[in-house]
């Protein structure tokens, strides 16, 4: 069966990477096909040396790209190919190429070959591949890798999420490879992490729709972990984050213009962090619409009308801009798979995708419960749009991934899904915070949702007065406990962002008496053993073989705690509260 990234897109079309010298020499390949291209490198440097370029097409900043159609034997199927090279004068020495299936010839829509030509342009201007190592030996030392191996134990004890099953084991060998692709340049070693949308619009799980501090913490966690690898390695690390808001802000009836507040207010944030030297400046800020139109001499060269008759999937109505609706369609052109193949995965009972499917399902029936959307609509019909947004969400994630994939590939990929850290993917935990779903009992630690790891855009901060650690919880938990009378406090603001601010409610003891034990008679310093259950209370008698004496053995309701205990009036009074 296929795999649910399969596709037509130009991330399915491109067979690699590669760089090289100027006389044609190879230098390295990288991508899917990269094996396969290095074994035909004698064929495409022949054919590169003697076929005149088609297309010639000069940046304005002393760049210019070669594009070349090539007949190339690959994994034992021959094709033609179609090769773009990037000379740039300020690299001379290392030329960028990209090789990419070339269509059978023209379609019926030809301004669908002019999208394919500036998106192929456009990865090959953008894509952030390490270019050739510049010292004298390029196999890294011992040295090297054992950079690499701290950098990797840093990692998996500071940062990494573990999940049942976990293959770090199998995954940590490849972590090391792609961070030693940065040691062995002496460059800072470079994170990718898509997360940080927006928040979530469900009022039960947040307050609000600017950053608070819950993103705070998640900022100085990874702020965090990349200064600890400062610490062993002097270029340091830097952690770039790939907002993925207006990937998914029309799917949760989010406005596109929130998307870029949030966005906006987050990057100030950070910057507040580092004025005030509460971070290291580790940190580095990317988004769809920056990836897209971020630079002017591929920009200039797209023309709107190439998706212009292009239309996404909106199974829900939203306010939507037409800049990020622009680069919604540039991505799913870029790197969308086939839809067919999901519906056919979930059809077969596939049990990865149908788990995926369902798990997102349920979750965005949670997400969206408050939405517009929803307003006087049957569970059925709920239920019904959360499953097509969970498609729709799967497709569009699925097609983000591969372009960050592209533009992003010598990247360590970092994931706030619960990934199996076999790589390329790692799993990672935002927050040192203690995730519960009921402040109540809270001492029970518990895991929010199976989706995603806990994070900060679909949680609140709380925290409780005399413990240490914050809690991230949902908005409700928090009402719900003041509701109840457990907690008292409010939602307060500050300089690093909202937070709940709770503390214990401590009701009038109850006063209740215990007959004298009948079986041994005891002083007012002995002890009075309480346990919980959901009975009356009822005084038995336990011996306590270590302390060679009997003691009563007091059950009260579940929640009740002693407070005093002490012989009055010739019998035993304990005074106990909720």
């Amino acid at each position: 069966m296929s795999s649910l990234n399969s596709g037509s897109s130009i991330y399915h079309g491109v067979q690699g990477f590669y760089w090289r010298r100027p006389d044609f020499s190879l230098v390295s390949t990288h991508g899917t096909n990269a094996a396969n291209l290095e074994s035909a490198w004698s064929q495409l440097r022949h054919q590169l040396s003697s076929i005149q370029p088609r297309q010639n097409v000069a940046l304005s900043s002393e760049k210019h790209i070669k594009t070349t159609d090539i007949s190339l034997n690959l994994a034992s199927e021959s094709s033609t190919y179609c090769v773009r090279e990037l000379h740039n004068s300020a690299r001379p020495d290392s030329i960028l190429g990209l090789v990419c299936t070339k269509s059978a010839g023209p379609t019926s829509e030809e301004s669908s070959m002019d999208l394919v030509s500036w998106a192929e342009l456009f990865v090959l201007c953008e894509t952030r591949l390490l270019p050739p190592t510049s010292r004298s030996s390029a196999t890294p030392d011992q040295d090297d890798a054992q950079l690499a191996s701290r950098i990797a134990e840093i990692f998996d004890q500071y940062l990494r999420n573990v999940v049942p099953h976990d293959k770090w084991n199998v995954g940590r060998s490849y972590f090391e490879a792609r961070v030693l692709d940065f040691v062995s340049r002496r460059l800072p070693v470079r994170f990718c992490l898509p997360a940080f949308p927006c928040k979530s619009p469900s009022a039960e799980k947040t307050c609000g729709t600017d950053p608070d501090r819950a993103e705070y913490l998640a900022l100085k966690t990874l702020d965090e972990f990349a200064r600890r690898v400062g610490d062993v390695y002097s270029p340091g690390a830097i952690v770039l984050i790939v907002s993925d808001g207006h990937v998914f802000s029309d799917l949760l009836e989010v406005k596109d213009d929130q998307v870029d507040i949030y966005g906006e207010s987050l990057k100030q944030m950070y910057y507040r962090m580092k004025s005030s030297n509460q971070c290291n400046g580790n940190i580095q800020f990317t988004s769809l619409t920056e990836i897209f139109f971020g630079n002017d001499e591929v920009t200039g060269l797209f023309q709107e009308k190439w998706v212009e008759k292009d239309e996404l999937t909106h199974p829900i109505d939203s306010e939507r801009s037409e800049n990020a609706e622009l680069c919604r369609k540039l991505m799913m052109a870029l790197g969308q798979n086939d839809k067919t193949i999901l519906r056919s995965l979930i059809s077969s009972q596939d049990a990865s995708t149908l788990g995926l499917y369902r798990g997102l399902s349920r979750f965005m029936l949670d997400d969206l419960a408050q939405s517009r959307a929803f307003a006087g609509l049957s569970m059925s019909k709920r239920k019904k749009i959360s499953s097509s947004v969970a498609s729709e969400m799967i497709v569009r994630n699925c097609a983000y991934s591969n372009l960050v994939e592209l533009l992003f590939p010598s990247h360590v990929r970092l994931s706030i899904h619960a990934h199996d850290n076999s790589g390329p993917k790692f799993a990672i935990r935002l927050l040192k915070a203690i995730a519960v779903e009921d402040l109540e009992t809270r001492n029970a630690q518990k895991s929010l949702d199976n989706y995603h790891t806990p994070t900060p855009w679909h949680n609140c901060l709380a925290y409780v007065e005399g413990e240490s650690t914050p809690y991230l919880i949902k908005a409700r938990a928090a009402h719900d406990a003041m509701a109840k009378g457990y907690l008292q406090g409010a939602w307060t603001e500050s300089d690093n962002g909202g937070c709940f601010a709770l503390k214990p409610v401590r009701p009038q003891p109850l006063a209740i008496q215990i007959p004298q034990s009948p079986v041994a008679a005891m002083a007012a310093q002995d002890e009075v053993v309480v346990s919980a259950i959901e009975k009356p209370q009822l005084l038995l008698v336990q011996e306590y073989p270590m302390l060679q004496r009997m003691l009563p053995l007091v059950y009260l309701p579940m929640r009740w705690a002693v407070e005093y205990v002490a012989w009055v009036g010739g019998s035993w009074r304990f005074w106990a509260s909720a």
